[in-house]
């Protein structure tokens, strides 16, 4: 880091502390470390965080590892220092990198991010119901288990109708663009139909990946993804009362 810490910012991290705990939905070990001088900080101004936690779920996807840093964050520190809740005023990048083992995968199939990518990547494979004629309704799938291998991943389950068919879905992961997965070479075993070679994922603006990793002991992701600000309700006139 290229501030050493000041008074104020040994103080400030237990309020760092207590909202990244409010933004996930679990997290066993958390680590924070701010960097900057008394008056940046005193003005709102936060040069650099950094965090290292362990055991995380957020929004359903299960981290074993995280390690990241944050630059130039602007805070309500007034507020804090009024016992309110620390608040972003801007959106700030955070860069480090991500681990997620196989078991953290395998718990993570419900998650609202994971099912999204795999409803999206479905939605390409509806099998047509006559040459020339619009697609059958999209397919459902249960997701029941995910393997990982070196540059291999596969995950298996079950169609959602009274035949029970299994499926199988094979396929290497790389990155495509910084906001693009690609899922290549993409198998797929228990679905009727030709199906792609080849699949993008689109990871949305949000989120910016240099390298990714996947092995039998779990995929390492490394990046930068951005953190925006919680919208700020509006005042009521009991909330001006109160103020």
């Amino acid at each position: 880091m290229a501030e050493g810490r000041a008074p104020l910012g040994r103080l400030l991290e237990s309020a760092v502390q207590l909202w990244l705990r409010t933004q996930v939905e679990r997290i066993d070990e958390l680590q924070v470390a701010i960097a900057g001088r008394n008056r940046q900080i005193l003005q709102g101004y936060i040069p650099e965080v950094a965090l290292a936690a362990r055991t995380a779920i957020y929004q359903g996807l299960h981290l074993e590892r995280a390690a990241l840093t944050g630059q130039n964050i602007r805070i309500n520190l007034g507020q804090i220092l009024r016992g309110q809740p620390l608040r972003l005023l801007e959106p700030i990048t955070a860069s480090g990198e991500l681990f997620l083992t196989a078991a953290n995968l395998q718990a993570s199939l419900a998650s609202p991010l994971l099912r999204q990518a795999l409803t999206d990547l479905l939605a390409l494979l509806r099998p047509a119901a006559e040459a020339g004629i619009a697609d059958s309704l999209p397919l459902g799938v249960h997701w029941q288990a995910i393997q990982l291998a070196a540059d291999q991943l596969t995950l298996r389950g079950q169609l959602a109708t009274t035949a029970q068919t299994d499926v199988q879905l094979t396929t290497g992961l790389s990155l495509a663009s910084p906001n693009q997965l690609r899922l290549a070479p993409l198998a797929i075993t228990g679905i009727p139909g030709t199906h792609p070679r080849e699949f993008l994922l689109d990871l949305g603006t949000d989120v910016a990946f240099q390298t990714i990793q996947l092995a039998a002991e779990g995929l390492r992701l490394h990046g930068c993804m951005q953190v925006q600000p919680e919208p700020v309700a509006p005042k009521t006139a009991a909330t001006d009362a109160a103020l």
